[in-house]
């Protein structure tokens, strides 16, 4: 097991310990602040890299009854990144900075659990750097691109909260991917709810 296993569930027993006595529970409804972890995989054609994505989000929902709606913007990085070498010259492509913002709609199961849906606007940065024995320069690229996904949110307290996502994200067909480039992720999140 690597220490990131225990990350998550000792940041989110901290956080329920810290939570006020006094607060009121108010459901799934009011802003919210969450810090993720977990998969993150970038892939071209038969191309593809992974790391560990890390980043956090700020959000706001509405409950009306059993259903939950609202929107949500993050911010992410990682470290996904490929190199390789091939006779002389060396090649290293990294994924860079994401930004999203989106909605979702769930439907509380029960007082303390949640699932949800997710659609959204993501803008993703990538590098490639490459040097030989003449020359050494790099490139940037920066597209656009739609993300779904869907998880689990389950309160530890009323304010604080773990969560579990998985979502497919699709950038483009401009420039060189003509193919588009995907990206895959399955996060782990604690958050607090004001």
């Amino acid at each position: 097991m690597t220490k990131f296993s225990f990350f998550v569930p000792a940041v989110a027993l901290g956080l329920a310990a810290a939570t006020p006595a006094v607060a009121q529970d108010n459901g799934f409804q009011g802003a919210r602040a969450e810090a993720l972890i977990g998969f993150d995989h970038v892939s071209i054609k038969d191309f593809g890299m992974s790391g560990l994505g890390l980043g956090g989000l700020v959000g706001y929902d509405w409950q009306d009854g059993n259903i939950v709606y609202g929107f949500e913007g993050e911010v992410d990085g990682n470290t996904t990144r490929k190199t390789s070498v091939d006779q002389d010259e060396r090649r290293a492509i990294k994924a860079n900075l994401d930004l999203s913002a989106g909605a979702r709609v769930g439907y509380v199961l029960s007082p303390k659990a949640l699932v949800y849906g997710k659609a959204g606007y993501t803008v993703a940065r990538f590098r490639s750097d490459w040097r030989d024995e003449e020359s050494k320069g790099y490139a940037r690229l920066v597209t656009t691109g739609f993300r779904v996904g869907a998880g689990v949110e389950y309160k530890l307290s009323d304010a604080a909260f773990v969560k579990g996502e998985v979502r497919l994200s699709h950038y483009g067909k401009d420039g060189d991917l003509e193919q588009g480039l995907w990206r895959e992720q399955a996060l782990a999140g604690v958050g607090i709810r004001f």
